[in-house]
């Protein structure tokens, strides 16, 4: 079995040390290499085989998003925990609807959320990868697209018939004209979205304007049921149906 290799970029030793007792811990067999520095993470990924990159923002040369936002743009097919202050996670939880794929507060850090982490970011990371290659993954937000939605939503009408359970659409709207400010939006849209959603859902990008999800729940009624339509689970989810309920923004 290969080693994972992982680059963490850290600067202080101390807290470097901690994530590698965690580390070995875990059970895995790990080739970690370490960073201290921005330029010095940006010098490895350009010349070594990186599998997982744990990312402190606060470095010498940089700190916070502008940490990240380098690291990101010159890997953005290697997967990226955070590891931040736990003052940080509002700004953690925005940097990974920017393609970060988690992020761990480092006075928690330990080996089962660790090992947890990496574990759900690789998959996450090679889920998305080959959704990329299937053509569902709208590339500015990372969400679904209008194709990937279709295909989740079957699944997800399927769920609902099988468990006699609700099934519930909302649509919401961004007239936006910037194309930057509008993915922004369409981002926060998608975030509120999720936090109603409960476990099983279809989020999507249907459209350059519009965010939809679909949400299956066994419950009579639920949080996400107030603002959104009931639809009718022997029938399929087309956008024809979905262009029937917009909430406009």
């Amino acid at each position: 079995m290969s080693p994972i290799r992982i680059l963490l970029v850290q600067s202080d030793p101390k807290e470097a040390f901690f994530v590698k007792d965690a580390l070995d811990e875990c059970g895995w067999l790990v080739d970690v290499t370490r960073a201290e520095t921005l330029d010095h993470a940006l010098a490895l990924v350009a010349t070594s085989t990186i599998d997982l990159i744990l990312l402190d923002l606060d470095l010498p040369d940089s700190s916070k998003s502008w940490t990240f936002l380098p690291v990101h743009a010159n890997a953005p097919n290697i997967p990226i925990i955070l590891l931040v202050d736990a003052d940080q996670a509002s700004l953690a939880a925005r940097l990974v609807r920017e393609g970060a794929q988690d992020y761990l507060v480092k006075s928690e850090i330990d080996c089962i959320p660790l090992r947890r982490a990496i574990a759900n970011a690789i998959e996450r990371h090679h889920l998305l990868e080959a959704a990329r290659a299937d053509g569902v993954i709208d590339p500015p937000t990372g969400l679904l697209n209008s194709r990937g939605f279709l295909m989740q939503a079957e699944l997800l009408r399927q769920t609902a018939l099988q468990f006699n359970a609700g099934l519930h659409l909302q649509v919401l709207y961004s007239d936006v004209a910037d194309p930057e400010e509008r993915n922004l939006i369409l981002l926060g849209l998608t975030d509120s979205l999720r936090e109603s959603a409960g476990p099983l859902h279809a989020i999507a990008r249907i459209d350059k304007d519009r965010v939809a999800a679909l949400v299956v729940d066994p419950r009579p009624v639920f949080s996400f049921e107030a603002s959104s339509f009931k639809i009718d689970p022997n029938e399929p989810v087309t956008l024809e149906l979905v262009d029937t309920f917009l909430v406009r923004t």
